[in-house]
């Protein structure tokens, strides 16, 4: 029963360990903070590829330079849905405010100028490498391994525990004198 209980309690650590980088994930989202993996080594090494970056929303006109932002490119030189670069020069033009945007790690700035209509919010923290980690726990044998195998490990136990104590009780039942053997003993009694 002891090693079945140590078995226990290393399954249910490793079902912890594959659901920690999920709740590091979540729980910032719960607060309002929306939760991107960075896929390029542009802002490193402050933020390696591999990251997760928390963003809120902002206003823009409270972004200045220095911020890391959040934003969705318009020019075709720059590839990707969402771009995090550092802020290095704003300008007012064309009725809007844009902002000239550089990862810390690239040699020039980014071409052109991103508008504040395409700023999706700053950075207010990255965890680095948690992206990584999430990106390959979506892996079959990854799932396998540490979800499907200890889940099922759990169960065999419950089960091999359910029958045990139906075994026990069955037991107990057959050593028990029955209802009728207990009015007959009685009968001798008197």
């Amino acid at each position: 029963m002891k090693g079945l209980i140590q078995l226990e309690t290393l399954v249910w650590t490793v079902l912890v360990l594959a659901a920690t980088p999920y709740i590091l994930y979540i729980v910032p989202q719960i607060f309002g903070a929306d939760a991107y993996i960075v896929t390029s080594g542009s802002m490193e090494p402050r933020i390696p590829e591999g990251s997760v970056v928390y963003e809120e929303k902002t206003t823009t006109s409270e972004l200045e330079e220095g911020d890391v932002v959040l934003f969705r490119p318009d020019n075709s030189q720059m590839e990707g849905d969402i771009v995090v670069h550092r802020i290095v020069d704003t300008k007012f033009e064309n009725y809007t405010r844009q902002f000239k945007t550089q990862g810390d790690a690239n040699p020039e700035p980014d071409p052109g100028w991103t508008p504040s209509y395409n700023i999706v919010g700053k950075k207010i923290m990255s965890v680095p490498y948690l992206g990584e980690v999430i990106q390959k726990s979506n892996s079959l044998p990854f799932i396998l391994g540490m979800v499907v195998l200890p889940t099922t490990i759990l169960l065999k136990n419950q089960v091999v525990k359910l029958l045990k104590a139906l075994e026990q009780d069955s037991q107990k039942a057959t050593t028990q004198p029955s209802a009728q053997e207990i009015l007959y003993q009685l009968e001798e009694d008197d």
